[in-house]
Order: C-alpha cells, then structure tokens, then sequence
C-alpha cells in the first residue's frame, strides 16, 4: 500500500477543520429516515392517546 493511499484515507476519515465526519449520501438519508419514523412514532403515540380519551369520554357522556 502506498503513502498516499494511506494519507488519502486517513484525510477521508478526519477531514480538517470539521468536528463531524462527512457522511456518505446514503447515511446521510438513512439518518434523515429515522429522524422520520421517530416523528411519526411520536405522532402515533399522540394519535392513540387522544383516541382514547375520546373514547372515555364519550363513554361517560353516553352513561348519563
């Protein structure tokens, strides 16, 4: 193996003067997908709760 493969790779995995490391497009998609299905886990979550308090609360008017 060569230097400058190895100073090529190296330079790849710590690019100078970013605290991140770059991201290929594909994980930079993979990341904005479970930042998705997060979201809509938690809008979900939202959903069923109001459903049932909904629910409850159109019990208790219906027992009056």
């Amino acid at each position: 193996m060569g230097y400058s493969t190895l100073d090529k790779w190296i330079r790849e995995a710590n690019p100078v003067g970013s605290s991140k490391r770059q991201l290929s497009p594909e994980q930079q998609r993979i990341l904005e997908l479970e930042k998705e299905v997060k979201q809509l886990k938690e809008a979900n979550d939202i959903l069923k709760k109001a459903h049932v308090y909904f629910l409850t609360d159109h019990a208790k008017k219906s027992t009056r």
